[in-house]
């Protein structure tokens, strides 16, 4: 069996030299979408990531050499056309609705609740360890997730736990990484691939990396209890006036755990409009443009933290009085102006503004 030599060179984002004993090609497009031309000929190449779909055609053969199809044929051919366009949508719709495929953030109570209904005490241990925040168990807990996500795009999370508050800095894909074509059918049936333009481009990828905030944001959530808020921050390369890449904040979202705990992320439709509902740092133009922010940094949290550790016992301890998530949560934002000095005085306060509502 003789060796085959290849070796692909990335030049651009989403253009490649192939180098093999058959000589030098041209890749250009993504994993989806691609553009191949070389001294066999001028490809085109169509496939749906996790899906086993692809098509392929060449694009410079001439028409003596085109063979006569059916009319079955060509029904056929046009169904896959379809199959092949309709899974890319699915495709694409699950990039910039990232999060409707998270799982709705859990409560602390179903916490405790599968904490009595499981068996064993081993099981019952690591599960209390897990409630509880052990450091060791948290570190394992998050790494793991890190670790086994899978997205059609590359990104990398770097975090820190101070006290309940997770930070995370999200370094976010590249808006070169997202396809900028699509296919179509053509008027005659025939398979055709379409350009972005720009604005649609740019507004799909601000919704997908917002659309990712919320998703890592839920997941994180979802690992244990005792993380109470989530401060993302996102941030990109981008050069600057003197032609260097920088890395630059597109935004920082400060996520609290009560209001995640009661929204149902399937509902989300304008995951912009979601965000502005917590503290956020974004400023993004009505043409899709990020434009730098300062994101919130761990020494701002640890004095909010201090001025509100009072407020955050007291939530702990109307959940011990059996109030749900979704009660605390309509009089939070009353009672954090109130800057009182105790843990009971809040907790006196939180039941006066819990007994207005009854």
């Amino acid at each position: 069996m003789g060796l085959r030599f290849y070796k692909s060179f990335k030049i651009l984002p989403g253009v490649r030299m192939n180098v093999s004993k058959s000589g030098i090609s041209w890749t250009l497009g993504s994993k989806a979408v691609k553009l191949n031309t070389g001294k066999r000929g001028t490809y085109l190449n169509v496939s749906v990531p996790k899906t086993g779909l692809s098509w392929r055609e060449r694009l410079d053969k001439k028409d003596n050499k085109k063979k006569a199809s059916t009319k079955v044929e060509t029904l056929k051919q046009n169904e896959d056309y379809k199959e092949i366009i309709e899974q890319y949508k699915k495709e694409n719709d699950f990039i910039i609705n990232l999060h409707k495929y998270a799982d709705n953030v859990v409560t602390k109570e179903d916490f405790i609740n599968h904490l009595n209904e499981v068996e064993g005490d081993s099981l019952k241990n690591s599960l209390q360890l897990v409630i509880d925040g052990d450091k060791n168990t948290l570190d394992a807990l998050i790494e793991n997730y890190i670790n086994s996500i899978e997205l059609p795009y590359e990104f990398k999370i770097e975090y820190q736990v101070e006290d309940s508050v997770l930070f995370i800095d999200l370094d976010l894909p590249e808006i070169e990484t997202f396809n900028s074509q699509y296919p179509a059918l053509s008027s005659s049936g025939e398979m055709v691939i379409k350009n972005k333009n720009q604005n649609t481009l740019k507004q799909q990828y601000s919704q997908a990396v917002i659309s990712l905030a919320i998703y890592l944001a839920a997941n994180f959530f979802n690992l244990t209890p005792f993380i109470e808020r989530i401060i993302l921050s996102g941030y990109s390369q981008r050069r600057n006036k003197d032609g260097d890449l920088i890395d630059e904040y597109l935004f920082s979202f400060k996520f609290n755990r009560l209001k995640m705990e009661t929204v149902d992320l399937t509902s989300i439709n304008k995951p912009y409009d979601f965000i502005l509902n917590f503290e956020n740092r974004i400023n993004l133009s009505t043409s899709f443009n990020f434009k730098a922010i300062t994101p919130y940094q761990l020494k701002e949290n640890s004095s909010d933290n201090e001025d509100n550790s009072y407020l955050n016992e007291a939530i702990q301890g109307l959940k011990n009085l059996g109030y749900k998530s979704t009660e605390i949560n309509l009089i939070v934002d009353k009672l954090k102006p109130l800057n009182l000095s105790s843990t009971d005085e809040y907790l006196k306060a939180a039941l006066i503004e819990l007994n207005k509502i009854k």
